[in-house]
């Protein structure tokens, strides 16, 4: 179901940098100017993300490992993090890749996408393996998990992410601490396991 007029899921709230349509910050909710009708939101640790009902995906935040595609119009600096600027948007950029998706789920800074094929991709950082496509080389355009065909459903944490498959089964990749895999060793998986 879309939300066409004032619902919670076209508000957002933060004390972070961009996230609502400027680059203030903001302590109660505030409308994100230009998204919508919104059909799922989705928020990472400096960006968020929406599903459209058109099905397609933008996102508005900080960009700067690619996490909605290295596209952002402007930079900001946001001196607790890094007196470096970096990408960001203070409004949705539309994410090229993952038109179509029927679920997002967002990372640290990265962000995957369920497709209505079962399929999953993911974009952005991917120094621990987080985009689960067998690298650890940041990406800017969305690229296919391998091995996560017929997924059911999807979820990202911080610098892993995990999928339930057709089969009832669990996979996950990434940062392994937080995976659950029977290891207590901090190593990272750059394809499912």
């Amino acid at each position: 179901m879309a939300h066409s007029s004032i619902a919670v899921c076209r508000w957002t709230w933060c004390s972070e940098t961009s996230r609502t349509g400027s680059f203030l910050s903001t302590y109660a909710p505030t409308r994100v100017a230009g998204v919508g009708p919104v059909i799922e939101i989705a928020a990472g640790s400096l960006h968020t993300c929406a599903r459209l009902a058109d099905g397609s995906v933008e996102c508005w935040g900080r960009d700067e490992d690619g996490q909605f595609g290295g596209t952002a119009p402007a930079t900001c600096t946001d001196f607790r993090y890094s007196a470096v600027p970096v990408r960001c948007s203070a409004v949705p950029v539309t994410v090229a890749g993952l038109a179509g998706a029927v679920e997002l789920s967002l990372g640290s800074n990265f962000t995957c996408a369920r497709m209505a094929t079962g399929a999953t991709r993911c974009l952005g950082s991917n120094r621990l393996g987080q985009l689960g496509d067998g690298t650890t080389t940041d990406r800017t355009a969305a690229t296919e998990v391998v091995n996560v065909g017929g997924a059911l459903q999807l979820s990202a944490s911080w610098e892993h992410a995990t999928a339930i498959l057709a089969d009832s089964s669990v996979v996950g990749w990434g940062r392994s601490v937080g995976l659950g895999l029977g290891s207590r060793c901090d190593r990272r998986l750059s394809g499912p396991q």
